[in-house]
């Protein structure tokens, strides 16, 4: 298996930090197209937490209830399609029906160098229904906003398109805000096939370079927090390793899902995946190490099952989150991490021609 060196990825590593403009260096394998284009890649962006942060808390407790088309629901939808259109980037609202009606909410960035060749970005928006009024704690109990799962990952996916709005990309992006992932990965599912439909993308897509997924993402190192990875090709893992090395994130608090695949199962990158595509998932785990800051939750709270984050589908708040991160600053540093390597492996994804993110074919 031919596959980048991990002197490699830590170069590459060490140019992101740097945010030096640089010549990008096509490797002989790639066609001769490419080999001519005058790409030069751009300085990294920079996605500030705390700022992050505060947009995130303001979109959870406005719009709580993103479920069955409710008014949370539906103005969930409008406030992430003005982020996305604030950032210049091209909207697009993909509806569907799949039990209910729902909607994907995206925006698109056309790459200057490869633009028929595309990266999915996304974070799912919808919220179950299984929160703490629903489990019996009555008329007055918190209801959950959603707020790690997964608020997390779709301002995770705004603040990158925010991001990367401003610099050119070599191959084009779609920042998608999924709905129905809590129905069944059904918001990414008819993305997925949408993107396979001219009738429907509005752009062409002749190939899909790779998928960036986030869920539940955020509480994670400097918090004793490990981050579970899951990803198809060995290429992607290595080039994510070699990141979080150079970041000081360290063995045991970055791993394998197929080592230790965690019992709540996939998420929206499973489509991808499937389709053996090029994907990245990230998410944090607290099966293995059990909760990192065993302090109670804000009351009132419904009953705390056994799974990763012990409000999860119960009263999963901005306050919870902060509880779970052992403080507001914590917090901050956490989700600091994540987007610090959200932002190098969407570099890599969409502005390196040179890196090779499938595994190449055996000789």
């Amino acid at each position: 298996m031919s596959r980048w060196t991990p002197v490699l990825v830590l170069a590459l590593a060490v140019t992101a930090f740097a945010g030096c403009v640089d010549q990008a260096k096509l490797p002989e394998s790639l066609d001769d197209a490419s080999k001519n284009v005058d790409w030069v890649v751009p300085e990294l962006p920079h996605v500030d937490a705390k700022m992050m942060l505060e947009n995130h808390a303001k979109f959870v407790s406005t719009y709580n209830y993103r479920a069955n088309n409710s008014p949370g629901h539906q103005g969930a939808r409008d406030a992430i399609a003005k982020e996305f259109q604030a950032a210049g980037l091209e909207l697009f609202r993909y509806k569907f029906k799949s039990g209910i009606d729902q909607e994907d909410v995206c925006g698109i960035k056309l790459g200057t160098g490869a633009p028929g060749d595309w990266v999915v970005v996304g974070g799912h928006y919808d919220t179950t229904t299984w929160d703490s009024a629903a489990a019996g704690q009555g008329p007055n109990a918190m209801v959950s906003q959603g707020a790690y799962d997964d608020g997390s990952g779709t301002w995770i996916t705004v603040e990158l398109a925010k991001a990367f709005s401003k610099i050119d990309s070599y191959y084009s992006i779609v920042f998608c805000a999924f709905d129905g992932e809590e129905r069944g990965l059904q918001g990414s599912g008819a993305m997925f096939k949408a993107m396979q439909d001219s009738s429907v993308f509005p752009h062409d897509v002749n190939a899909t370079r790779g998928m960036i997924d986030f869920d539940m993402m955020g509480i994670c190192w400097p918090i004793r927090a490990p981050i579970q990875f899951d990803w198809y090709s060995q290429n992607v893992y290595d080039l994510v390793n070699g990141y979080r090395k150079q970041m000081g994130i360290p063995d045991d608090m970055f791993l394998k899902w197929q080592d230790a695949p965690l019992q709540l199962g996939t998420s929206d990158y499973g489509h991808w995946q499937k389709a053996k595509i090029p994907t990245a998932f990230f998410i944090s785990d607290f099966e293995g190490i059990g909760v990192p800051t065993p302090v109670p939750a804000p009351v009132p709270v419904g009953p705390t099952p056994v799974v990763p984050y012990p409000f999860w589908h119960f009263t999963d708040t901005v306050e919870t989150m902060t509880v779970m991160a052992g403080g507001p600053d914590m917090l901050q540093k956490g989700f600091q991490t994540a987007l610090d390597l959200g932002v190098l492996t969407l570099a890599a994804f969409a502005l390196h021609p040179e890196i090779q993110l499938e595994d190449a074919p055996a000789a």
